[in-house]
Protein backbone atom coordinates (compact mmCIF):
# COMPACT_ATOMS: atom_id res chain seq x y z
CA UNK A 1 0.00 0.00 0.00
CA UNK A 2 1.62 3.29 -1.03
CA UNK A 3 1.64 5.90 1.72
CA UNK A 4 -0.16 8.29 -0.62
CA UNK A 5 -3.03 5.81 -0.84
CA UNK A 6 -3.12 5.29 2.90
CA UNK A 7 -3.96 8.91 3.62
CA UNK A 8 -6.54 9.35 0.84
CA UNK A 9 -10.23 8.40 0.94
CA UNK A 10 -10.65 5.35 -1.28
CA UNK A 11 -13.46 3.45 -2.96
CA UNK A 12 -13.50 -0.30 -2.40
CA UNK A 13 -14.54 -2.23 -5.50
CA UNK A 14 -14.91 -5.95 -6.12
CA UNK A 15 -14.02 -8.06 -9.14
CA UNK A 16 -13.68 -11.86 -9.39
CA UNK A 17 -14.19 -12.08 -5.60
CA UNK A 18 -11.15 -9.86 -5.01
CA UNK A 19 -11.11 -6.37 -3.51
CA UNK A 20 -9.35 -3.33 -4.94
CA UNK A 21 -9.07 0.33 -3.93
CA UNK A 22 -9.45 3.39 -6.15
CA UNK A 23 -8.52 6.83 -4.78
CA UNK A 24 -11.74 8.80 -4.57
CA UNK A 25 -10.10 11.98 -5.85
CA UNK A 26 -9.69 10.25 -9.23
CA UNK A 27 -13.37 9.26 -9.55
CA UNK A 28 -15.78 11.66 -11.22
CA UNK A 29 -18.90 9.50 -10.92
CA UNK A 30 -20.23 5.96 -10.76
CA UNK A 31 -22.57 4.54 -13.39
CA UNK A 32 -24.51 1.29 -13.11
CA UNK A 33 -25.39 -0.58 -16.29
CA UNK A 34 -26.63 -3.99 -17.47
CA UNK A 35 -24.19 -5.28 -20.13
CA UNK A 36 -26.52 -8.06 -21.33
CA UNK A 37 -29.40 -5.69 -22.06
CA UNK A 38 -29.81 -4.40 -25.65
CA UNK A 39 -29.76 -0.70 -24.73
CA UNK A 40 -26.76 -0.82 -22.40
CA UNK A 41 -24.93 2.30 -23.59
CA UNK A 42 -21.86 0.40 -24.84
CA UNK A 43 -20.62 1.20 -28.34
CA UNK A 44 -17.72 -0.05 -30.40
CA UNK A 45 -15.41 2.75 -31.54
CA UNK A 46 -12.88 1.34 -34.01
CA UNK A 47 -12.43 -1.80 -31.93
CA UNK A 48 -12.43 -0.05 -28.56
CA UNK A 49 -15.40 -0.54 -26.23
CA UNK A 50 -16.84 2.78 -25.12
CA UNK A 51 -19.74 3.93 -22.98
CA UNK A 52 -22.01 6.77 -24.02
CA UNK A 53 -22.49 9.04 -21.06
CA UNK A 54 -24.51 12.20 -21.73
CA UNK A 55 -23.57 12.21 -25.44
CA UNK A 56 -19.88 11.68 -24.70
CA UNK A 57 -18.03 8.46 -25.51
CA UNK A 58 -15.77 7.23 -22.73
CA UNK A 59 -13.30 4.37 -23.42
CA UNK A 60 -13.79 1.36 -21.14
CA UNK A 61 -11.24 -0.78 -19.33
CA UNK A 62 -12.52 -4.00 -17.79
CA UNK A 63 -10.68 -4.66 -14.54
CA UNK A 64 -10.89 -8.44 -14.91
CA UNK A 65 -9.25 -8.25 -18.36
CA UNK A 66 -6.54 -5.83 -17.26
CA UNK A 67 -5.53 -8.08 -14.34
CA UNK A 68 -6.34 -11.41 -16.02
CA UNK A 69 -8.98 -12.31 -13.42
CA UNK A 70 -11.37 -15.19 -13.95
CA UNK A 71 -14.98 -14.05 -13.52
CA UNK A 72 -18.23 -16.00 -13.51
CA UNK A 73 -20.58 -15.65 -16.52
CA UNK A 74 -22.98 -12.73 -16.15
CA UNK A 75 -26.60 -13.41 -15.35
CA UNK A 76 -29.13 -12.04 -17.88
CA UNK A 77 -30.11 -8.99 -15.81
CA UNK A 78 -26.93 -8.60 -13.77
CA UNK A 79 -25.61 -5.06 -13.48
CA UNK A 80 -22.01 -3.86 -13.30
CA UNK A 81 -20.44 -0.57 -12.29
CA UNK A 82 -18.40 1.89 -14.30
CA UNK A 83 -16.11 4.14 -12.29
CA UNK A 84 -15.52 7.19 -14.47
CA UNK A 85 -11.91 8.07 -13.70
CA UNK A 86 -9.85 11.16 -14.50
CA UNK A 87 -6.17 10.28 -14.72
CA UNK A 88 -3.98 13.27 -15.57
CA UNK A 89 -6.74 14.79 -17.68
CA UNK A 90 -7.67 11.55 -19.48
CA UNK A 91 -11.16 10.17 -18.88
CA UNK A 92 -11.92 6.47 -18.99
CA UNK A 93 -14.39 4.07 -17.44
CA UNK A 94 -13.15 1.24 -15.22
CA UNK A 95 -15.67 -1.61 -15.22
CA UNK A 96 -15.99 -3.55 -11.94
CA UNK A 97 -18.46 -6.09 -10.62
CA UNK A 98 -19.47 -4.32 -7.43
CA UNK A 99 -18.89 -1.33 -5.21
CA UNK A 100 -18.30 -2.31 -1.60
CA UNK A 101 -19.10 -0.51 1.61
CA UNK A 102 -16.05 -1.64 3.55
CA UNK A 103 -14.98 0.46 6.50
CA UNK A 104 -13.15 -2.07 8.65
CA UNK A 105 -9.85 -3.50 7.41
CA UNK A 106 -6.80 -5.44 8.56
CA UNK A 107 -3.30 -4.42 7.46
CA UNK A 108 -0.31 -6.74 7.76
CA UNK A 109 3.19 -7.21 6.30
CA UNK A 110 3.37 -9.63 3.37
CA UNK A 111 6.51 -11.25 4.80
CA UNK A 112 5.24 -11.46 8.40
CA UNK A 113 4.52 -14.55 10.46
CA UNK A 114 3.18 -15.52 13.86
CA UNK A 115 0.72 -12.62 13.99
CA UNK A 116 3.44 -9.98 14.13
CA UNK A 117 2.42 -6.57 12.81
CA UNK A 118 -1.28 -7.29 12.21
CA UNK A 119 -3.34 -4.12 12.75
CA UNK A 120 -7.06 -3.42 12.48
CA UNK A 121 -8.25 -0.03 11.25
CA UNK A 122 -11.87 1.03 11.82
CA UNK A 123 -14.22 3.34 9.89
CA UNK A 124 -12.63 6.57 11.15
CA UNK A 125 -9.20 5.58 9.81
CA UNK A 126 -7.49 6.62 13.03
CA UNK A 127 -3.68 6.22 12.79
CA UNK A 128 -3.91 4.62 9.33
CA UNK A 129 -1.08 6.68 7.85
CA UNK A 130 1.09 6.08 10.92
CA UNK A 131 0.41 2.33 10.80
CA UNK A 132 1.36 2.14 7.12
CA UNK A 133 4.50 4.22 7.70
CA UNK A 134 5.61 2.01 10.60
CA UNK A 135 4.72 -1.42 9.20
CA UNK A 136 5.88 -0.52 5.70
CA UNK A 137 9.11 1.06 6.92
CA UNK A 138 8.37 4.16 4.85
CA UNK A 139 7.74 2.21 1.65
CA UNK A 140 10.55 -0.33 1.98
CA UNK A 141 8.28 -3.22 3.02
CA UNK A 142 5.23 -4.58 1.18
CA UNK A 143 1.90 -4.62 3.01
CA UNK A 144 -1.50 -6.10 2.27
CA UNK A 145 -4.95 -4.88 3.27
CA UNK A 146 -7.91 -7.21 3.77
CA UNK A 147 -11.48 -6.77 4.86
CA UNK A 148 -11.91 -7.49 8.57
CA UNK A 149 -13.89 -10.72 8.93
CA UNK A 150 -15.93 -11.05 12.10
CA UNK A 151 -15.81 -14.84 11.68
CA UNK A 152 -12.30 -14.68 13.14
CA UNK A 153 -14.02 -15.14 16.51
CA UNK A 154 -14.68 -18.75 15.49
CA UNK A 155 -11.05 -19.26 14.54
CA UNK A 156 -8.50 -18.78 11.79
CA UNK A 157 -8.45 -22.29 10.32
CA UNK A 158 -5.13 -23.73 9.11
CA UNK A 159 -5.59 -26.30 6.37
CA UNK A 160 -2.49 -28.30 5.48
CA UNK A 161 -2.03 -29.53 1.92
CA UNK A 162 0.72 -32.10 1.36
CA UNK A 163 1.48 -32.92 -2.26
CA UNK A 164 -1.93 -31.43 -3.07
CA UNK A 165 -3.74 -33.70 -0.59
CA UNK A 166 -5.46 -32.25 2.50
CA UNK A 167 -4.76 -33.38 6.03
CA UNK A 168 -8.24 -34.50 7.22
CA UNK A 169 -8.29 -31.98 10.08
CA UNK A 170 -7.84 -28.22 10.32
CA UNK A 171 -6.55 -26.38 13.33
CA UNK A 172 -8.89 -23.51 14.21
CA UNK A 173 -6.77 -20.90 15.98
CA UNK A 174 -9.05 -18.82 18.17
CA UNK A 175 -7.96 -15.33 19.31
CA UNK A 176 -7.82 -14.39 22.95
CA UNK A 177 -10.46 -11.98 24.20
CA UNK A 178 -9.71 -8.46 23.01
CA UNK A 179 -7.42 -9.61 20.18
CA UNK A 180 -8.01 -10.24 16.47
CA UNK A 181 -5.03 -12.55 15.97
CA UNK A 182 -5.58 -16.29 16.12
CA UNK A 183 -1.92 -17.14 15.62
CA UNK A 184 -0.62 -19.56 18.24
CA UNK A 185 2.52 -17.45 18.66
CA UNK A 186 0.26 -14.49 19.51
CA UNK A 187 -1.65 -16.42 22.19
CA UNK A 188 -4.37 -18.02 20.07
CA UNK A 189 -5.90 -21.30 21.23
CA UNK A 190 -5.77 -24.19 18.72
CA UNK A 191 -8.74 -26.54 18.26
CA UNK A 192 -8.49 -29.41 15.77
CA UNK A 193 -11.65 -29.96 13.72
CA UNK A 194 -12.59 -32.30 10.86
CA UNK A 195 -12.67 -30.76 7.40
CA UNK A 196 -15.99 -29.13 6.52
CA UNK A 197 -17.51 -28.55 3.06
CA UNK A 198 -15.70 -25.20 2.66
CA UNK A 199 -12.28 -26.65 3.46
CA UNK A 200 -12.87 -29.64 1.16
CA UNK A 201 -13.92 -27.39 -1.72
CA UNK A 202 -10.86 -25.16 -1.28
CA UNK A 203 -8.55 -28.18 -1.09
CA UNK A 204 -10.03 -29.69 -4.25
CA UNK A 205 -9.64 -26.40 -6.10
CA UNK A 206 -6.14 -25.51 -4.87
CA UNK A 207 -4.49 -28.92 -4.61
CA UNK A 208 -3.83 -29.62 -8.31
CA UNK A 209 -2.54 -26.09 -8.92
CA UNK A 210 -0.13 -26.30 -5.98
CA UNK A 211 1.22 -29.61 -7.32
CA UNK A 212 1.60 -28.07 -10.77
CA UNK A 213 3.68 -25.29 -9.24
CA UNK A 214 5.86 -27.73 -7.31
CA UNK A 215 4.59 -26.67 -3.88
CA UNK A 216 4.74 -29.83 -1.77
CA UNK A 217 3.84 -28.49 1.69
CA UNK A 218 1.43 -25.56 1.98
CA UNK A 219 -0.58 -24.07 4.84
CA UNK A 220 -3.85 -22.43 3.78
CA UNK A 221 -5.61 -20.05 6.17
CA UNK A 222 -9.40 -19.79 6.09
CA UNK A 223 -11.66 -17.43 8.06
CA UNK A 224 -15.33 -18.29 7.73
CA UNK A 225 -15.64 -19.23 4.06
CA UNK A 226 -12.83 -16.90 2.93
CA UNK A 227 -9.35 -18.03 1.96
CA UNK A 228 -7.09 -15.35 3.44
CA UNK A 229 -3.53 -16.67 3.05
CA UNK A 230 -1.48 -19.33 1.28
CA UNK A 231 1.69 -19.98 3.30
CA UNK A 232 4.59 -21.72 1.57
CA UNK A 233 7.48 -20.87 3.91
CA UNK A 234 6.21 -21.63 7.43
CA UNK A 235 3.17 -23.97 7.42
CA UNK A 236 2.92 -25.09 11.04
CA UNK A 237 0.32 -26.99 13.15
CA UNK A 238 1.65 -30.54 12.61
CA UNK A 239 2.10 -31.10 16.33
CA UNK A 240 -1.23 -29.67 17.51
CA UNK A 241 -3.32 -31.65 15.00
CA UNK A 242 -1.46 -34.87 15.78
CA UNK A 243 -1.77 -34.43 19.54
CA UNK A 244 -5.49 -33.66 19.45
CA UNK A 245 -6.68 -36.14 16.79
CA UNK A 246 -4.14 -38.97 16.69
CA UNK A 247 -3.64 -38.41 12.96
CA UNK A 248 0.13 -38.40 12.45
CA UNK A 249 0.68 -35.42 10.15
CA UNK A 250 4.47 -35.89 10.05
CA UNK A 251 4.06 -39.53 9.00
CA UNK A 252 1.59 -38.50 6.27
CA UNK A 253 4.09 -35.90 5.06
CA UNK A 254 6.97 -38.42 5.04
CA UNK A 255 4.94 -41.07 3.18
CA UNK A 256 3.96 -38.56 0.49
CA UNK A 257 7.57 -37.40 0.23
CA UNK A 258 8.81 -40.99 -0.19
CA UNK A 259 6.27 -41.63 -2.95
CA UNK A 260 7.29 -38.42 -4.66
CA UNK A 261 10.95 -39.44 -4.58
CA UNK A 262 10.15 -42.92 -5.90
CA UNK A 263 8.19 -41.44 -8.79
CA UNK A 264 11.21 -39.29 -9.55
Amino acid sequence: IPLTLAILPTLFVGCAEEIFLIPQNRILELVRFAPNQPDNGIEDFYGTPTFRLRDKLIPLLFLNEQLNLAVSPLKPKQKLFIAVVNFNGTLFGLVVEEVLNIQDIVIKPLDGMGGMGICRVGPDGTNLASIVETLGQNGERSLMAQRYLSEIKDGDKRLLLINGKPVPFVLARIPQKGDIRGNLAAGGIGQARPLGPTEIAIANELGPELVRRGLFLVGVDIIGSHLTEINVTSPTCFVEITQQTGFDVAKFWLEELEMQIMRG
